[in-house]
């Protein structure tokens, strides 16, 4: 049986107990007998491994995604923090009125409180870093790793207390309301800012890039396009301005987009379009360096 693999974290790929290499976000193609048992270990030692039996295929399966893909099955792992057996305060302090504690007991959790509410919830990944700071009715809690980052933004004057996530990289206070900006490591290092006014609501999104689009090779442009689709309106800079007239349809002809796969076709710019329930193959045309067409096959 013919098998593809796609993994958004780098891991250690095992078959009937054999290590057969790494899988990253490139296209890792394998055969496997129709009983395999597969384990897919993340290079961060964080994470627990996902696994997999052949048999089971066509269960539901929260370690991993399943997909008919070609004559084979395309497999996208699924990483979870791995349980820890004791406990281990992280973080707690007051400001002003505010309780603030990040601790450890099993898996990362998180107490915030006052007199107008509480909010205990599990955070996705242990923070090597914690900052809280306090600005009129907002109270901004960010959590960091050397990789990753999140914001919860908490009005502490109404309950329930939890306003806002954001998986921004960096916060500022400004006008009266608060800016949050979040940066991507992507082909054009995108970086989106998000104003909000006093009450927390949003003003207006921008978007700047370290990388301009003209230094792009010409095969990469559709993935960039891929990039930026779900971030903001910056993905229509790829657009040409035959097929910008047609940008309201541009997002729903994409449907629910979770992630897409680089794929090499006979010299043909393709991705593999993966959406929570389904895979399809789009292809790309382009013109003076600006989509163009695409076309699901």
């Amino acid at each position: 049986m013919l098998y593809y693999i796609c993994s958004s974290n780098r891991c250690a790929v095992k078959i009937n107990g054999e290590f057969i290499g790494y899988a990253d976000l490139n296209l890792k193609t394998t055969t496997a007998p129709k009983d395999a048992f597969f384990e897919f270990i993340p290079t961060d030692n964080h994470l627990d491994k996902a696994t997999l039996s052949a048999n089971d295929l066509n269960q539901n399966n929260s370690l991993v995604k399943v997909y008919p893909y070609e004559s084979g099955f395309l497999i996208l792992p699924i990483f979870y923090n791995k349980f820890i057996p004791f406990y281990k305060q992280l973080y707690k302090n007051i400001i002003d009125d505010c309780f603030v504690q990040v601790y450890i007991d099993g898996y990362c959790k998180v107490v915030v409180a006052n007199d107008n509410g509480n909010e205990i919830f599990h955070l996705p990944f242990i923070p090597t870093k914690i900052q809280a700071k306090k600005c009129d009715d907002f109270l901004f809690v960010q959590f960091l790793t050397n990789k990753k980052s999140s914001i919860y933004i908490f009005n502490i004057k109404k309950a329930p207390l939890l306003h806002l996530v954001s998986n921004a990289n960096s916060f500022q206070f400004s006008n009266g309301g608060f800016c949050l900006t979040q940066r991507f490591k992507r082909l054009t290092e995108v970086a989106v800012t998000k104003t909000y006014d006093k009450n927390g609501e949003l003003l207006q999104v921008n978007h700047t890039r370290n990388s301009p689009i003209e230094r792009l090779n010409a095969n990469l442009i559709p993935y960039a396009f891929l990039d930026e689709l779900n971030l903001c309106e910056s993905y229509l800079d790829f657009i040409s301005p035959n097929l910008l007239q047609h940008k309201q349809l541009i997002k729903n002809f994409f449907g629910d987009l979770l992630t897409y796969i680089p794929i090499n076709s006979n010299n043909q710019l393709k991705a593999i379009i993966v959406e929570e329930d389904r895979l399809r193959t789009l292809a790309f045309s382009l013109e003076n360096n600006k989509i163009c067409d695409f076309l699901f096959e």
